[in-house]
């Protein structure tokens, strides 16, 4: 079992390297405290959106994208009840045009009732919402430097490490 010293901080988001989602791929070997799905490796931290993505880009990746339903069920399923998780895409550029940070098509646009809303002219980054929204797995836009609790990082990298077998601790 894996666990994840994250008392006291606030803020949690979904990494994403290296994987390809349109294909079909074998378990994905993954560094020592990750978990693997569908060809993706993911890890924990706390960041907010443009940190979380400037992270990533050390990394060698960027933020995740989606782009298949049973991708969005996993992490849901995965998700503790206040958790929110950061993925790439947004309209930082161009109001209502969104885009992945990766250069993947947005091709899987299941927003929440609502969404996108760009509340106050200012919501140009999107995150999943979690198990206590009234519609969770759904996408929503929000403040690039929001802080709320609970968000999860997701980092893929099929290249080095070890197979992990544990999930995200609940």
């Amino acid at each position: 079992s894996v666990t994840y010293p994250m008392a006291g901080f606030s803020n949690l988001f979904l990494l994403f390297l290296l994987t390809s989602p349109h294909l079909t791929s074998p378990p994905a070997i993954c560094p020592l405290g990750w978990l693997s799905f569908s060809g993706s490796c993911y890890w924990m931290t706390v960041k907010n959106w443009h940190d979380a993505e400037s992270h990533c880009i050390t990394e060698q990746g960027h933020l995740a994208s989606f782009h298949s339903e049973e991708d969005l069920s996993f992490l849901t399923g995965e998700l503790e009840t206040n958790h929110s998780p950061w993925i790439g895409l947004n309209d930082i550029n161009v109001e209502n045009q969104f885009v992945y940070t990766d250069g993947t098509p947005a091709d899987l646009l299941l927003w929440a009732p609502g969404q996108p809303d760009n509340w106050q002219n200012n919501e140009d980054c999107v995150h999943l919402t979690g198990m206590n929204h009234q519609d969770p797995g759904k996408l929503n836009d929000d403040f690039c430097t929001s802080t709320k609790d609970g968000q999860i990082a997701l980092l893929s990298d099929t290249s080095t490490g070890i197979q992990v077998n544990s999930l995200f601790p609940k």
